[in-house]
């Protein structure tokens, strides 16, 4: 994994590894001897990081995944948090605490979450909050907040919604007596794609390069209209939403482009972000 050929290369003191290919950003986790869990110095970086590439105007997608075929994520290093006397994170409002995920900070730079080996507990968080999941063959994906005192809340619910109530409280309550493999998260719709064991990050980078070459604005516009229906209290609300989002690409330079290009028989060039 951590043989990704990648343009540009950096590793954060929390165990991150930022890097660029293109028009792709990649995020990996870089603990390998911890299990990839995530730290306190994780969680700020993290926050740092997303509104900064969401704001590249070269960055048309984000690939998140990890430098080890063992583990993806196992979640909130549970060993700083015993260190520091059961602070699991700060006590803040949701929107004010700390943004893991894209979602959490509602930027709309597609996602792409390549998983190999173990996602648990609040590793899930990438794996319900990204748009698309490419799975290796070997992965397994469980909960195991309730096994150490914790409340699986977010992350879970996101679970309910891409796998059903079910399955989400099925995970949830049984803690780490209960699994998903990578066939079982495929066919529940938490995964898209299955690939052999290893090339998860490869696949998901294919995926995010065939992304990038479309137009950047149709792009984010249908991800935040698809996203919406989850986000409003109801269909009819998302519906409404995602119109006015449709409306608002018509007056925009790609929606004369694309269509010009295939009468053309010519790459579109589309505007920059």
């Amino acid at each position: 994994m951590s043989a990704l050929e990648l343009d540009t290369r950096e590793r954060y003191d929390s165990g991150l590894v930022v890097g660029r290919r293109g028009a792709v950003a990649v995020v990996l986790f870089d603990r390998p001897e911890k299990g990839n869990a995530f730290t306190t110095a994780t969680k700020a970086d993290l926050t740092r990081l997303w509104p900064a590439l969401d704001a590249d105007p070269d960055v048309r997608v984000i690939v998140i995944g990890s430098t080890s075929e063992r583990f993806f994520c196992t979640g909130r290093d549970v060993t700083e948090v015993a260190t520091q006397e059961g602070s699991w994170a700060t006590d803040a409002a949701w929107g004010r605490a700390e943004t893991l995920t894209a979602r959490h900070a509602r930027i709309w730079t597609p996602t792409i979450c390549a998983v190999e080996g173990k996602a648990v507990g609040a590793g899930l968080h990438f794996v319900v909050d990204a748009d698309i999941v490419v799975a290796g063959e070997g992965a397994t994906f469980l909960d195991t907040h309730v096994n150490v005192g914790a409340v699986g809340a977010i992350e879970n619910m996101g679970l309910a919604l891409k796998a059903g109530l079910g399955n989400a409280l099925y995970l949830t309550l049984l803690g780490r007596s209960a699994s998903f493999t990578a066939e079982r998260a495929y066919a529940l719709g938490l995964v898209q794609e299955v690939v052999p064991a290893g090339t998860a990050l490869a696949r998901a980078m294919t995926l995010a390069e065939t992304i990038a070459a479309n137009s950047p604005s149709a792009v984010r516009r249908s991800l935040e209209a698809v996203w919406s229906l989850a986000y409003m209290g109801g269909y009819d609300q998302a519906i409404a939403y995602g119109w006015m989002l449709v409306r608002r690409q018509w007056d925009h330079p790609d929606a004369v482009e694309g269509p010009r290009a295939f009468t053309e028989r010519r790459p579109p060039r589309w505007m920059p972000r």
